[in-house]
């Protein structure tokens, strides 16, 4: 005794798709390169947008609590931190350097400049010196870019400060971290 099972069902939207594949028996390898390019965009982009409103937040700290995060993005980067407190400091608001005691080289002096103006050339000259850094949020005029360089002072506008503050973010300590507080986001691999 033979025994049959018919399965039936009903095709509506993809009856004619169906019908092709029956059909064919080749079927064209789908090229996804075209998808992988606009992934690979739409991450970029919300890269982009992200590292903006971390600009955003950045930019609504005051200067002693911007002075604490460059404070603490030090102290990520494994150097041993000195924040000048409150008042005349000399123009250097932060020493960092390798060791507890402060006598390996190189000694970084770090000046702060949390505002919208660009820093100037006479501000990079003033207290820094070579292994030095000069932080503006508010960026460099071109005249200081030149004595930076002949200077041999390192400078950090706020984009560049902004992914410097987000690659090292989960090794800052605690207390920089909630002066900026962010969260982690994964996206999938392109």
């Amino acid at each position: 005794m033979v025994q049959f099972v018919l399965t039936v069902f009903r095709v509506d939207q993809w009856g004619d798709e169906l019908e092709k594949l029956l059909d064919n028996s080749f079927v064209p390898p789908i090229d996804d390169s075209d998808k992988k390019e606009e992934e690979s965009e739409i991450i970029k982009d919300l890269v982009s947008k992200v590292l903006v409103m971390v600009e955003d937040k950045v930019d609504k700290l005051n200067p002693w609590q911007m002075q604490d995060l460059v404070g603490g993005l030090l102290k990520a980067m494994d150097y041993n931190v000195q924040i000048s407190l409150k008042g005349p400091d000399g123009g250097v608001d932060v020493l960092a350097n390798k060791d507890a005691f402060g006598f390996e080289k190189p000694i970084i002096k770090v000046q702060v400049k949390h505002r919208k103006v660009s820093a100037s050339a006479p501000e990079i000259q003033h207290p820094l010196d070579a292994n030095s850094l000069f932080i503006s949020t508010g960026g460099f005029t071109s005249h200081a870019e030149a004595v930076a360089r002949h200077n041999s002072v390192r400078l950090v506008d706020l984009k560049e400060l902004v992914k410097l503050v987000v690659h090292w973010y989960e090794k800052m300590p605690n207390e920089a971290r909630a002066l900026l507080p962010l969260q982690k986001v994964y996206v999938p691999e392109v």
